[in-house]
């Protein structure tokens, strides 16, 4: 990190909510499996010639990473690649963030005071390969290394302003209106912070369910269901006990009408 946020916060968010006047993203290629994981080589730099408000959309709504939270990895190795974007604002603010794309999905992302557990080393490839940061991709209930993770995920398990709701159950069930007895059952619930795992594991006959929340700006919202695994609900950033009170209203949504 070369510096901290200048001339903007950056406590609240991993960037401000506007889009930048520019934006230059700085490669350093090595290995996961190398000793040491920092201080390698510029390997590149590239000025971005657009999707700057893409970016700031996307950036912006990153879920915080509550302190002390575990990130589940695997041990994949292969090549890593650690990034460096900085962000350049009228008047002369600037704000760096820090972005890792690698196998195990493992690394947070940070800009020096605000830390987020989302994974955006994928979109940052794509950026610095094309020049342009990418264009958003629809949630799918198959397709890996999505972009997902809220702000606000720490404090409600939806956060407001959702306006499409996708259930893999599997396959998928996308909802733009009807759903709303779901986000408020669902933020009803008790909640602690989450562990990002459950014990036992689900017997293959038990409901399980990712419900994927969408909004017309940033990442969407991933809520897991795993019936018999306790706790039995999880955002990545809360958990709540019991699915109880929520099977039957994802039953009912999931009717043919």
């Amino acid at each position: 990190m070369p510096a901290k946020p200048a001339g903007v916060s950056g406590r609240s968010r991993l960037v401000p909510h506007r889009t930048p006047s520019s934006a230059l993203i700085c490669a350093y290629r090595g290995s996961n499996t190398a000793e040491r994981q920092a201080g390698w080589a510029l390997s590149g730099r590239r000025p971005l010639a657009g999707g700057l408000a893409r970016l700031a959309g996307q950036l912006t709504w990153q879920p915080r990473r509550l302190p002390g939270q575990q990130t589940a990895c695997t041990a994949i190795g292969g090549p890593q690649t650690n990034y460096l974007i900085g962000l350049a604002y009228p008047g002369g603010a600037r704000i760096w963030v820090t972005a890792t794309d690698e196998p195990n999905e493992c690394i947070s992302t940070s800009n020096g005071e605000f830390t987020s557990s989302s994974v955006i080393g994928p979109d940052v490839s794509r950026a610095f390969a094309s020049g342009r940061w990418p264009a958003p991709q629809p949630v799918s209930c198959t397709r890996p290394r999505q972009d997902i993770g809220r702000l606000g995920q720490d404090t409600a398990m939806v956060p407001a302003g959702s306006t499409s709701l996708t259930i893999c159950a599997p396959g998928a069930h996308t909802l733009t209106s009807g759903y709303q007895p779901l986000v408020s059952a669902l933020n009803r619930l008790p909640t602690r912070p989450s562990t990002r795992s459950c014990s036992p594991s689900p017997r293959p006959s038990a409901p399980t369910y990712q419900l994927l929340f969408s909004y017309p700006e940033g990442p969407p919202v991933s809520v897991f269901i795993l019936s018999g695994c306790h706790p039995e609900i999880d955002n990545g950033s809360l958990q709540s006990n019991s699915a109880s009170s929520i099977l039957p209203v994802i039953q009912q949504l999931l009717k043919p009408k």
